[in-house]
């Protein structure tokens, strides 16, 4: 005797509540936004540090390019040796 399996009716009272609790208006998808506040926008604009930087490494190609560009191994080491006693 074959017994046949029992069908699922997609019924569910609380998921058809939930559809009109909300208004209309607040089903419509919402994009999204971005703000940007004043004071973030003149630091925007009065920090240079990428022209700065545009200008370091330029002059650094220019120098590397030339061969006068030298690097300075005491220096080096120094600046590394600080940099790990203070990670310890």
């Amino acid at each position: 005797m074959k017994i046949n399996t029992v069908t699922h009716v997609n019924n569910n009272p609380y998921r058809e509540k939930e559809n009109t609790f909300m208004p209309k208006e607040s089903r419509r998808k919402q994009e999204d936004q971005l703000r940007i506040s004043t004071e973030a926008q003149e630091l925007l604009k009065t920090h240079s540090w990428s022209a700065d930087r545009e200008e370091r490494i330029a002059s650094l190609s220019k120098a590397i390019g030339e061969g006068s560009y030298s690097i300075e191994p005491t220096e080096i080491a120094k600046k590394m040796t600080a940099f790990w006693e203070t990670r310890t």
